[in-house]
This record gives structure tokens, C-alpha cells and sequence, in this order.
């Protein structure tokens, strides 16, 4: 459970209802930096034009929201998750006009990696769509984290899109070889993910 409300988070809930706009304005001011670090979260990928859009959005919500809250949870934990869904529907907003496709893998029938399912966001909720989020994230820092062989491999294939011969040319190795390494690249990749709750919950 959340913490409560601390003693200024109290202060400032007290001069919102006391003092009407003057409470306000005291009131974003303090909360702006969490609201602005969530806003500009790099894997939204928002554009600092979005980000105003959404940051607003966030302003317009809190208002209807503050004089509901119960004191159930600390106010910043309560700001931050509706900061976190105002950009999670601006992410959906989106998916309406272009679709986002997850990097995913699996094993085929013979053991063999091959390209996973994509998720449409037009076919999920909000906690999905963050969910593919935060895996994103987890999952390029794990790729960076690998040996060169296996960074360069995965990086080339999934990130760059390219084909088993380009890579081949580019790295001076045969097809074969490239097949070959990126499979246990992969099976090396997979087994660190294992362990991270996130992805665990994901399989």
C-alpha cells in the first residue's frame, strides 16, 4: 500500500480547497518536475509539443480529480499514475492514425527462433499498452548490455530490419553463421529476460 499523504502534501490539499487558483498555482508548481519527468519518459517518444498537449491534459484531470481524493495513498503516487494514463491514452490516441508493433520472438515447433506475434494497441487496454512500454525499454537495455557479437546481431536483424545476406556482407561472415549466432544471441537474450518479473508476467 502507498504511503499516506505526507504533512505538505496535506498543506498544499488545504490551500487548493482553501484558496481556490492561488492554491492551484502553489500546487502545480510543486508537482510540475514529477509531471514533466513522466511526460518526457524517452520510450513515449512524445514530441515537446505533445508533451505540453499532454501535460495540460494532466492539469485539466487533476482539477476534476483532487477534490475526489480520499487520502488513500500519497498525494505524488496518486498524481503519477493519472499522469501515467493521460500518456498512455495520448499513446492510443495515436494508434488510431499509425500502428506500433512490438519486437517479439519465439520458438517455433523445432526449436527454432523465429518472429514472434505483434500486438495491435487498437486491440488493448491502457495497462498493456504500458506494459509493451516498459518491455521496450527493459529489452534495449538488455541488448546494449550483451557482448558485441550478440548487441551487433540482434541490433542488425530486429532494429535495423536487415536480411540474413546483408548482414552477412556486413559483418564478412556466411549465412549460415549469421543464422547460427543470432539464434544463441537470441537464447542468451531470452534467459536474461527470464529473470526480470516483467517479462515473466508477459510469458
Amino acid at each position: 500500500m502507498p504511503a499516506k499523504p505526507s504533512n505538505k502534501e496535506k498543506k498544499l490539499l488545504k490551500s487548493v480547497h482553501a484558496q481556490g487558483e492561488p492554491g492551484w498555482e502553489e500546487f502545480i508548481y510543486y508537482f510540475e518536475p514529477m509531471i514533466m519527468k513522466v511526460v518526457s519518459w524517452p520510450e513515449y517518444n512524445f514530441t515537446p509539443d505533445i508533451q505540453e498537449d499532454v501535460r495540460q491534459n494532466i492539469y485539466m484531470h487533476l482539477r476534476k480529480a483532487i477534490p475526489r481524493f480520499r487520502g488513500d495513498s500519497s498525494l505524488a503516487y496518486y498524481i503519477k499514475r493519472i499522469a501515467k494514463n493521460e500518456c498512455i491514452n495520448e499513446i492510443r490516441r495515436q494508434s488510431r492514425s499509425r500502428k506500433h508493433f512490438t519486437f517479439s520472438t519465439q520458438k517455433n515447433p523445432d526449436h527454432e527462433w523465429e518472429e514472434g506475434d505483434y500486438h495491435d494497441p487498437k486491440s488493448m487496454d491502457a495497462a498493456q499498452i504500458l506494459m509493451q512500454v516498459e518491455q521496450k525499454a527493459i529489452l534495449h537495455e538488455a541488448v546494449t548490455n550483451m557482448n558485441t557479437t550478440c548487441m551487433e546481431s540482434i541490433s542488425l536483424f530486429y532494429f535495423e530490419h536487415k536480411t540474413y545476406s546483408e548482414m552477412s556482407e556486413q559483418l564478412g561472415i556466411s549465412r549460415n553463421t549469421v543464422g547460427s549466432r543470432l539464434s544463441k544471441c537470441l537464447d542468451k537474450l531470452h534467459q536474461e529476460l527470464k529473470k526480470l518479473p516483467l517479462f515473466a508476467r508477459a510469458e
